[in-house]
């Protein structure tokens, strides 16, 4: 059996169904402890090495050690289920479920699983933040790197294919392939698809063209600009169990030309090619 097959609702963990025999106290009770449950559901994708290394320490410490400074650790944060919460109010969170010890050692396990069926993978540096190539990250796993916040203090959570991060001059796109009306309307039914392992095609939305503000910047995006863009790509909206899916990282891109307007279809240069049986996968899932 597969962590897929075990956690395939958010109701399901093993401290649950021993708690449920008898063998352990009873978490779901309470709001901390489903909270983090939920998150066993939906962290499956997680594949980075470098990254759930640095999860495993965290969960093997006996003290909590968090540092909200820390981008790894806020992406652990927003990974556990805490992208709904106020980022100052994460330590109190969490000292809670490290006294949940039964949870916390399912994670460590959990984490560990994860470990033992992924290899290492390249990192690149966009400013100061590191990300991997081929790792799987949401939308929000993402904000959580660059720490990006709203007003609230929660990690920002977007819904958008696209987002500019102006203090790091980054445009980050995030690409579902396989697009549905269930999810998407018909003015957002864009056509993206890797043209090649190290070129693909992207549409911009719908208000942007060369002469916008925004499309003069997307034809800046070049070699050694101060203009950077990182492409985020996946199959589709839901997984086979409904786990809203996360997205794979390309990696940066740069201009290579564009045709039309509202919208612009832009052809991008990948800087590492995809490598070709995940290329293969994209191609079939883009249609």
């Amino acid at each position: 059996m597969e962590i897929e097959d075990f956690y395939c609702n958010s109701q399901i963990s093993f401290t649950n169904v021993r708690s449920r025999c008898g063998f352990v106290e009873p978490y779901t009770d309470s709001k901390t402890g489903r909270l983090f449950q939920r998150a066993l559901y939906r962290g499956v994708y997680l594949n980075n090495q470098q990254m759930l290394q640095v999860f495993e320490q965290f969960l093997v410490q006996e003290e909590l050690r968090f540092d909200a400074r820390n981008s790894i650790h806020r992406w652990i944060g927003v990974v556990l289920g805490l992208g709904g919460i106020p980022i100052i109010e994460w330590q109190k969170v969490l000292t809670e479920f490290w006294g949940m010890k039964d949870l916390k050692g399912e994670w460590l396990s959990y984490v560990q699983v994860l470990l033992g069926r992924i290899s290492i993978q390249q990192s690149f540096m966009i400013g100061s933040q590191i990300l991997y190539l081929s790792a799987m990250y949401t939308r929000q796993d993402v904000m959580a790197v660059f720490n990006l916040q709203e007003k609230s203090g929660k990690v920002k959570n977007i819904r958008e294919g696209v987002y500019y991060h102006k203090a790091e001059n980054v445009d980050l796109f995030f690409v579902t392939l396989q697009k549905t009306s269930d999810h998407f309307s018909a003015s957002t039914m864009y056509e993206d698809y890797p043209i090649s392992p190290d070129v693909f095609h992207w549409q911009s939305q719908n208000k942007t063209h060369d002469q916008t503000s925004v499309g003069k910047r997307y034809m800046t995006i070049q070699e050694n600009s101060t203009n950077k863009a990182i492409l985020f790509v996946r199959h589709g909206e839901l997984d086979s169990q409904g786990r809203r899916q996360a997205f794979r990282c390309l990696g940066p891109c740069t201009y290579i030309n564009h045709e039309g307007k509202r919208p612009m279809s832009i052809i991008w240069k990948l800087q590492y090619p995809i490598p070709f049986s995940i290329y293969q996968t994209m191609k079939v899932a883009a249609g």
